[in-house]
């Protein structure tokens, strides 16, 4: 968890500084309603962006641990169809000038490994 608030805190802290600043800037005006607005818009950002995603969800996500991460039986389903981008692949991959591993011995077809229930479970709550 804190790998991942290392790789987006900068973003996320960047852009509610943008959006607190460009909402300040509505304090600068001569109507009080949209100074107001300004004004709490602004600070309402800056409270999400440090306390809420800074503190809030890290800590909140910490409490269930892994079950935080489940997707649910229908979102399994829908995902199963999709290609894993990004991740390590199980087997190693062909290089050339070596045999391929996922060929079977003297034979021209791919070896099919099916996956046990277990493995498929855990492939998903890895991902």
């Amino acid at each position: 968890m804190p790998a991942g608030l290392a790789r987006t805190g900068r973003i996320v802290t960047t852009a509610a500084t943008l959006l607190a600043v460009s909402f300040f800037a509505f304090a600068t005006g001569t109507v009080s309603f949209l100074q107001m607005f300004g004004i709490g818009c602004g600070l309402a950002i800056l409270i999400d962006a440090t306390l809420v995603r800074g503190v809030l969800v890290p800590a909140a996500m910490r409490v269930p641990a892994r079950a935080a991460w489940y997707a649910g039986a229908t979102a399994q389903i829908a995902r199963a169809d999709q290609p894993r981008r990004g991740m390590r692949s199980a087997r190693p991959c062909h290089r050339p000038g070596r045999a391929d591993p996922t060929r079977a011995a003297g034979s021209s077809s791919p070896k099919v490994h099916k996956a046990t229930r277990t493995q498929r479970r855990q492939l998903t709550l890895s991902a």
